[in-house]
């Protein structure tokens, strides 16, 4: 479902068909995960809440509230399909614009919560020196691209469209966004594991 996403941040380069079509992919890829994960629905009313167990929850209920968000602003903008859906055009475009750069955010520290799995595959592999380089880079740079992207700036409002460099290539863009994602990841996971620690 990140691979789906990360397509979509791409818009400028696979155009506004592939990117709506993707879209509704990515929403029914979403709905799927709900779906599969249905215990945990079931469970939220059973047993403890430790301060992880209300970090987790919060942070799936905003990644779907989010989703959703983004779903609906984009229907309102289609300029594929014919909803008739009568809202700003400007507003639907900056609400899309500010839903899915929380979307992306989110799904960054969801994957956080797992990151545990992608590390622990990642050591087998590479040394203690390697793997420290490697997450300074993540660290530095995708701090960096965190704002150099724009990024922040969408998730507030602060500008009224994205930006696109139609020259880039689009290994550049999709690494750029990579690092950004595994910044958010990784702060999730040390935050969870602050908060286990605790």
């Amino acid at each position: 479902m990140a691979t789906v996403f990360f397509m979509l941040m791409a818009y400028h380069t696979f155009g506004e068909v592939f990117h709506e079509i993707t879209g509704i992919l990515s929403f029914f890829l979403c709905v799927l995960h709900n779906v599969l994960n249905w215990r945990w629905y079931l469970n939220l009313f059973k047993g403890k809440y430790s301060l992880f167990r209300i970090f987790h929850a919060v942070i799936n209920f905003l990644l779907v509230a989010v989703m959703i968000g983004t779903t609906i602003s984009s229907i309102a903008i289609s300029q594929v399909f014919d909803f008739p859906i009568f809202v700003s055009t400007d507003l639907a475009r900056k609400s899309h614009m500010v839903f899915s750069a929380w979307c992306f955010i989110m799904m960054a520290i969801h994957f956080g919560f797992h990151w545990k799995i992608f590390f622990g595959k990642m050591r087998r592999y590479i040394g203690s020196r390697i793997k420290k380089f490697i997450l300074s880079i993540v660290l530095i740079y995708g701090t960096y691209q965190f704002f150099n992207r724009q990024i922040f700036h969408r998730m507030f409002g602060l500008i009224n469209f994205t930006y696109f460099d139609y020259e880039e290539h689009i290994i550049v863009f999709f690494m750029d966004y990579l690092v950004v994602f595994m910044l958010i990841a990784y702060l999730s996971y040390s935050l969870v594991n602050s908060i286990k620690g605790g």
